[in-house]
């Protein structure tokens, strides 16, 4: 195991309406409501802080463009509304690239 990582417990997540079977039939999906679940949870833990928005999920997709069952979509909007930002890693690595040279 990893110092750093360990796995969330069942108390650290956000109950969403999962389709049932979902872990089943797709894997890949089932995988992003628990990552959103836990990200939501991580976003209640700091709701006082308003300098914007202090949890990112990066992904190599654009998920504002996928077409996605309207369970997901919903769940998105979710994590949008707790203040999650969701971003594509090119561009979350493009932002910090040039906030460092403007900075240097």
């Amino acid at each position: 195991g990893c110092w750093y990582i360990r796995a969330q417990k069942s108390s650290e997540k956000v109950p969403d309406h999962m389709p049932k079977n979902l872990k089943k039939n797709n894997r890949d999906l089932w995988s992003m409501y628990e990552i959103f679940s836990c990200a939501r949870y991580l976003a209640q833990q700091g709701e006082n802080i308003s300098s914007g928005h202090m949890v990112a999920v990066l992904t190599s997709k654009d998920l504002g463009r996928t077409s996605a069952p309207p369970t997901f979509q919903k769940l998105l909007a979710n994590c949008h509304q707790d203040g999650i930002s969701m971003e594509k890693i090119s561009s979350f690595a493009n932002k910090w690239l040039d906030t460092l040279k403007s900075k240097g």
